[in-house]
Order: structure tokens, then sequence, then C-alpha cells
């Protein structure tokens, strides 16, 4: 048990320490982090989210950018367990995929231009010009207390521009907007002038059809009409067999005496009484 436990090695004569090669490792760091963006697993299909939590491994690719580092980090997916990677992209501050997954959304990165020598001299110069004029903004604000009313007049000057701009924008926006109506109503008159002369042409050619063809006019015999006067119409025999029985019934019914009939009479003597004595007494 003693010679196990035993914490002296054994070095031979030839022994050089200088010789032996010491291999660094590369550091692996463990992370707990959130999905940068939502991807999609290239192996299974499995979305995820961003803002999802992982463990992952950090590891250090060696570059940089402008003095900062890169730094690769790699996750499981949830559902089969695939490698996924993605690393750092300080140039565009965001991340950048490298394997394992497929990103659903990915924003549009303008290209990186390399300036040139004259567009860099232009650039400053610009920028001093800029500079001197806000420092001597600053200066004549300390001196004169009405440089600010004057900035106020430039600021009024440049907003009536901006409003006069604007109305300028809508009259023309309107005057488009007339145009194309004006032309989409041309092109509909067009057309229903097109159906017009169709409908014109069409009955044109139905006349003289018509007029070469003469249709055949039916004529209805009188016999026909004879009939069918003879079955609505009643005969004469008939009406006079009527009449003579509805007198007939008025005379039985006036041949009896009756209080109104009797009434009647009476007055109609009164009157004519009366008649009479108005008569004689005249002559």
């Amino acid at each position: 048990m003693s010679e196990r436990k035993a914490i002296n090695k054994y070095y031979p004569p030839d022994y050089d320490p200088s010789k032996v090669s010491k291999v660094k490792k590369p550091t692996k760091m463990k992370v707990r982090l959130m999905s940068p963006f939502s991807m999609r697993c290239s192996t299974c299909d499995e979305y995820i989210s961003s803002s999802r939590k992982f463990n992952a491994t950090k590891d250090s690719t060696g570059d940089s950018y402008m003095g900062v580092k890169i730094y690769r980090f790699t996750l499981l997916c949830p559902m089969c367990n695939a490698k996924i990677v993605f690393r750092t992209d300080p140039q565009n501050s965001g991340f950048e995929l490298e394997s394992g997954a497929i990103r659903n959304f990915q924003k549009k990165i303008k290209p990186s231009v390399i300036e040139t020598t004259e567009q860099t001299l232009e650039r400053l110069l610009k920028e001093s010009k800029e500079d001197n004029k806000y420092k001597e903004l600053q200066q004549s604000r300390k001196k004169d207390p009405f440089a600010k009313n004057q900035i106020e007049d430039n600021l009024e000057l440049k907003l009536q521009e901006q409003q006069r701009q604007n109305e300028i924008n809508d009259q023309l926006e309107y005057l488009k907007a007339k145009n194309e109506r004006i032309q989409n109503l041309n092109s509909s008159e067009i057309k229903i002038n097109n159906k017009e002369d169709e409908l014109i042409n069409a009955f044109n050619k139905f006349q003289k059809e018509r007029s070469n063809n003469p249709e055949p006019k039916v004529r209805v015999s009188k016999i026909k009409v004879e009939k069918k006067m003879k079955l609505t119409k009643p005969s004469k025999s008939h009406k006079a067999s009527t009449s003579e029985a509805i007198t007939e019934k008025n005379s039985t019914k006036t041949n009896l005496p009756t209080k109104k009939t009797t009434e009647k009479k009476s007055k109609i003597e009164i009157k004519q009484g009366l008649d009479l004595g108005y008569s004689s007494e005249s002559d």
C-alpha cells in the first residue's frame, strides 16, 4: 500500500525538461446563456425561440476585431441533442451562426465600404467645419443674450419651408390621383360606346332580317269569335224570360196591402188636395 501512495517519480539520467513540449489544452467554460435569435435546427427541424435559456460552452477563437475578442458558443438542440454553433460579431454588433441551425429572420447588413484617402480627408474637413460652427454658436450665446432669438427665427423659417414642401407634395399627389381617375373614366366611356355600337349594329341586322323574311299575320276567323260570343253573352229569349219573371215578382209585391203603401197613398192624396186648393185660390 505504501508504494501505491508514493509521490516520488523516477527521472532517468538523460532527462532534459527543456525538450519536453508543453501543449496548452483549449480552455472551455460552461456558461448559462439565452439564444440571441430565433432559429430552426437543421437535423430535426425544431424551432427555437429567441431568449430561450441553454447550458453552453464558451471558447475563444483567437480572432479579434478592433481589439475586441471573438468568442464561440456551442449548445445542444433540446429535441435531438445536435450541436448548434454560433459566434459573436462585433463588427455588426450581433451574432453569427456557424453550423447546426438556420435563422428564421436575418437583418439586411450594409456592405462595409473601404474609404480612400481622399474620402477620409473630405469627411474630416466636413466634421471640422461643423465643429467650428458649433463652437462659434456657443461663444455667441455667451456674449449676446439675443442670439437665442436668432436661432429661433431660423428654426421658424425652416419649419415654414418644410410646410410649403409638404403642401406641394400633397398637391402633386392629388393631381396624380385625379389624372388616374380621368384615365379610368375615359377607358370606361370607350367601353360603353363600343357596347352601344354593338347593340345598334345587332338591332339593324335584326330589322333587315325581319324585312327580308316578314312574319305571317294571324287572322282570327269570324266563326270562332261568334262561338265565343254565344258562350259568353246570354240570348234575347233568355233575357225576355228573366225580365218577365222580375216584373211579375214586383207586381205581386206591389198588389199586397202593407202599411207603407197605405201611408204613401194617403200622403199623395193630401198633397194633391193641397195643390188643388192653392190653384183655386189663385184663380
